[in-house]
């Protein structure tokens, strides 16, 4: 069993991943070879516009956008857990002090 700083590290640990994983997502929605482009070739498909190279890279984005966003929903699940572990942690320990 994990002792309470166990689990406070691993819950350091995950926010910090966590927050990579937003900025991640962040700098591709962001930067203008990403996430403006991916938009771009989103309202060309829309449009009908998009030549084979074109879709190849939409799909290259899209995929790209998936990855960091699954990323960021299971550092952010990783959390969430560990925050619940610690809690019932602390309370197990206040009540065996009361």
């Amino acid at each position: 069993m994990a002792t309470i700083e166990e689990i406070k590290q691993e819950l350091n640990d995950a926010k910090e991943e966590y927050r990579k994983a937003v900025e991640q997502l962040e700098k591709f929605e962001e930067g203008e070879d990403d996430g403006k482009w991916l938009n771009e070739l989103r309202g060309k498909a829309r449009r009908k516009a998009l030549d084979e190279e074109d879709k190849e890279e939409k799909k290259k984005l899209e995929e790209e956008k998936k990855s960091l966003e699954e990323s960021k929903k299971r550092w952010e699940g990783q959390v969430i857990n560990l925050q619940n572990k610690l809690t019932e942690f602390e309370e197990k320990g206040n009540e065996q002090i009361a």
